[in-house]
């Protein structure tokens, strides 16, 4: 099965991107280096001890750590084009309500009421953050030197010029640059910064989770030494916190419509060529027959009888198989920092009433507005 875009191949684009990280890390600036960084003027900005709200709290933070390796600077905190950056993103991410919800994935009502749908506003989102990021890539090739790639961006133009194949997603008629890394910056602003506000509800609302978290943490880490992604698979119950917010939140509902490019059988039922194809990921993540007592949270179900970290590939909250995000191994990594040196400093509770649990409609699902308190340890 492939996307409608004929040509598009993302499995190329997530095995390139995935390899210039590693290169950047061996060059000392991948994003872990980057994150720490950003974190540090993050706690210095933070007011312990008061309610804060933790709507787009992470986002500056999260984009910053992200924007360095794809164009090789970062934006300060009074820069009005990070607000530009956000609202574009979320503008894309954003579903209204139901009838909204529907008529997004169902490319007949998407045509006919294209307004009413929000298909138009979609689109035009869409094409703007394209549109910024290509003006950006415009202006970091105005000072590069080919065969010395300073960042992502660097990279892919070096790859460009260097394709000849007219089927590759790097041929440069094609121009998949600006998709691509607007691809992960929508995983980076949206959907990391949004997991970062759910993981703060739930572990507000689940302080014993929470003080088991800070026990890992300070066994395997300590409470001076700055975590790092080597410390992961010695995390297993931090890795399991994180992995049952991401299914319970269900962050992206639904997936991207997709194709199929042959007549398919699947568990008996017959699907033809070109059919579209949503999957039901918020179904898949809180299926009974899948997990147990689905609706509870507890991240238990993500170690094994020796307390050691399994994956379950019922967990698709950044697609399945080789459709997956492109910003989906950047996101977890910037998930684990996070996580691991927030609440290494950090017993953080919810102000006034629990934080409700309950989603809003959207590509991306936010929770309800509400305010933390950050008490340091």
């Amino acid at each position: 099965m492939e996307h409608k875009a004929k040509g598009y191949d993302k499995a190329e684009q997530k095995f390139f991107i995935t390899k210039n990280l590693k290169t950047f890390s061996e060059n000392e600036q991948y994003l872990e280096a980057k994150l720490n960084n950003e974190i540090s003027d993050f706690f210095d900005e933070l007011i312990p001890e008061e309610p804060i709200p933790i709507r787009n709290m992470f986002t500056h933070s999260i984009l910053n750590s992200l924007w360095a390796i794809i164009m090789g600077y970062t934006f300060k905190k009074e820069d009005p084009q990070v607000k530009i950056l956000r609202d574009l993103v979320q503008r894309v991410t954003a579903i209204p309500g139901v009838i909204e919800s529907i008529g997004m994935f169902n490319p007949w009502m998407s045509n006919l009421m294209p307004n009413f749908t929000g298909v138009t506003s979609w689109v035009e989102a869409f094409q703007s953050l394209i549109a910024f990021v290509d003006g950006k890539v415009e202006e970091r090739k105005q000072t590069r030197v080919k065969g010395h790639p300073r960042d992502m961006t660097d990279a892919f133009v070096d790859r460009m010029e260097d394709t000849n194949d007219p089927a590759s997603t790097f041929f440069p008629a094609k121009n998949f640059l600006p998709n691509s890394m607007a691809e992960m910056l929508i995983a980076a602003i949206d959907t990391t910064s949004t997991a970062m506000e759910w993981i703060i509800l739930y572990l507000t609302r689940h302080p014993d989770v929470q003080r088991k978290l800070q026990d890992e943490i300070f066994e395997v880490v300590s409470k001076t030494r700055l975590p790092t992604l080597s410390d992961r698979p010695n995390m297993p119950y931090t890795e399991a916190v994180i992995n049952e917010v991401l299914r319970i939140a269900g962050l992206v509902p639904i997936s991207l419509p997709h194709y199929t490019n042959v007549d398919v059988e699947v568990l008996g039922f017959f699907i033809p060529k070109d059919t579209l194809l949503i999957q039901n990921l918020w179904g898949i993540q809180h299926d009974p027959e899948v997990w147990d007592e689905p609706e509870e949270f507890r991240p238990e179900r993500f170690l094994d009888g020796s307390g050691r970290f399994q994956k379950n590939e019922n967990l698709v909250i950044f697609g399945p198989g080789k459709r997956t995000c492109l910003g989906d191994s950047v996101a977890r990594d910037q998930l684990f920092i996070f996580v691991t040196r927030i609440f290494q400093r950090f017993f953080v509770e919810y102000s006034g009433m629990p934080p409700s649990t309950q989603a809003k409609h959207g590509i991306v699902l936010h929770a309800d507005p509400f305010s933390a308190i950050f008490r340091e340890i």
